[in-house]
């Protein structure tokens, strides 16, 4: 009973939706009905004991009156840090925590008037400058937990350890994972140790609260997490398999830069492809942990910033090749630009840094972070992201355009309608969660820019059901269909 109810506490504090107050209402309320039920049974015991006339001082009644005490079952997770320890001890190795690293300092000078009063006095004690000065000082700091540590934890388990050493590339051409690809074969790295974790990198932002007015945006997170993209891809695509190590408010990131904050990791990922690896003792012998970045992924700001490049809206704005922006509002786009390369970045970083070139004329303006590791470079991670490039970057754009031309070039129907056809369509119950959001108006369609006031989510549902929802109209207008397509 104890560990079964240690287990069912672990998992309910594992849903980050649920708060530790809910936590506590059901520990108490298992404490409560365990000290019910023991009252219960004591007083049929004693009753079937009064019955038989047996006496309470016989060594075989104690026995059984004792038995009957059952210690508090939830003492192993009373607390969080409780918590911590009983899955340690289940796990037999250390559970990661996060650790605030300090990266800097700052004052922060309040000015409080003395005695304050109104009318000319008021005013008599501001031109005498009688203030009361107060200096406080701030961290500013960053939470981390090492990815050594986690994937010490998940390396624990002998499934994953037989998962990875067991994966195998596909015998025929298909493209099933990234040791499948071109990518993988090309990296020494892994052609010296094919058991190698691969390591996906994912970098966003988020807001934990929902701010109004000029309070929006201060308290912006940036995340960055880690997926081992050696786990079966059926266990991988749940959440549950993205293992946060870093944490910092945005803020202090643009303050610090990427070089200072991001030291820890670095550190721990060059020992991790080392070539002595991360030794781990389990019962069952030592194991050598060896891991390598392979992907980088997030949204076009943070991805430029975080390689060195300029922002998109730069001349040369692509990370991919030498395209120009004139170009490709001109249709001239395609393999007829050179593609960047590592050794075409490092030329380039060299020419700005020597000033034959500006930063401008390139694109690049500095060196990535990510280059202080042995076998990553940025060129060759040939990885975008379809939530922040699709789903919140083209599509709303595709989707606005031709909800313009049917309500303004063609006239075939209102805003309303469309809203209305939007919201009476059956998407079916598995998708009612992300179904779209009825809120086109004529202001929205006519402002600049491309939003369409839709989650990611939304966006998904909506490209999919889009050519259903409007079919009659998309057929008059072949272009469209074949860019939904």
């Amino acid at each position: 009973m104890r560990s079964l109810v240690a287990d069912l506490i672990t998992e309910l504090r594992c849903d980050l939706a649920l708060p530790e107050t809910k936590v506590q209402v059901f520990i108490n309320s298992i404490s409560s009905l365990l000290s019910w039920t023991q009252r219960y049974s004591m007083s049929v015991i004693k009753t079937f004991i009064t019955t038989k006339n047996l006496s309470l001082d016989d060594v075989d009644t104690i026995k059984l009156i004792n038995n009957l005490h059952v210690p508090n079952i939830t003492a192993d997770v009373q607390t969080h840090k409780d918590n911590i320890v009983y899955i340690g001890s289940r796990a037999k190795c250390l559970i990661p925590e996060p650790v605030e690293i300090l990266l800097g300092k700052r004052k922060i000078i309040h000015r409080v008037l003395l005695h304050p009063s109104r009318g000319k006095k008021f005013q008599n004690r501001i031109k005498r400058n009688q203030f009361s000065q107060k200096v406080k000082v701030k961290k500013d700091v960053c939470h981390y937990i090492s990815p050594i540590d986690t994937i010490r934890l998940i390396m624990s388990n002998p499934e994953a350890r037989d998962m990875v050493e067991n994966e195998a590339p596909r015998k025929d051409e298909t493209i099933r994972t990234f040791q499948d690809g071109r990518q993988f074969s090309l990296n020494t790295f892994l052609n010296e140790h094919p058991c190698a974790l691969r390591l996906s990198f994912h970098i966003d932002e988020g807001e934990y609260a929902n701010p109004l007015g000029s309070r929006k945006g201060n308290n912006k997170l940036t995340n960055v997490c880690i997926k081992l993209q050696n786990i079966d891809s059926r266990l991988n695509s749940s959440l549950e398999r993205v293992y946060v190590v870093l944490m910092v408010k945005s803020s202090v990131l643009k303050k610090y830069g990427y070089k200072k904050v991001f030291q820890p990791l670095i550190g721990d990922l060059l020992k991790l492809e080392s070539k002595e690896g991360v030794q781990i003792k389990f019962d069952s012998g030592i194991y050598t942990l060896r891991a390598t970045l392979v992907n980088v992924l997030g949204d076009t700001l943070a991805i430029h910033d975080l390689y060195g490049l300029l922002g998109p809206s730069a001349n040369y704005f692509c990370r991919a090749c030498m395209i120009t922006r004139a170009d490709l509002q001109n249709g001239n786009f395609g393999d007829n630009f050179p593609h960047r390369t590592a050794q075409s970045v490092k030329n380039d970083l060299e020419a700005v840094n020597n000033n034959e070139i500006t930063a401008s004329q390139c694109g690049v303006k500095q060196d990535c972070v990510l280059h202080e590791l042995l076998y990553f470079r940025w060129p060759n991670n040939h990885v975008f992201d379809p939530m922040h490039d699709i789903l919140e970057g083209i599509l709303p754009m595709v989707i606005k355009k031709i909800v313009i031309y049917i309500v303004y070039d063609s006239k075939s129907l209102t805003v309303s309608d469309v809203n209305r056809m939007l919201d009476e369509f059956d998407y079916g119950e598995t998708e009612v969660r992300d179904k779209p959001s009825p809120n086109f108006t004529i202001k929205n369609l006519k402002t600049k820019g491309n939003t369409i006031s839709q989650s990611a989510a939304q966006s998904w549902l909506l490209l999919r059901s889009f050519p259903f929802i409007f079919h009659d109209i998309l057929t008059t207008k072949g272009e469209w269909s074949n860019l939904l397509l």
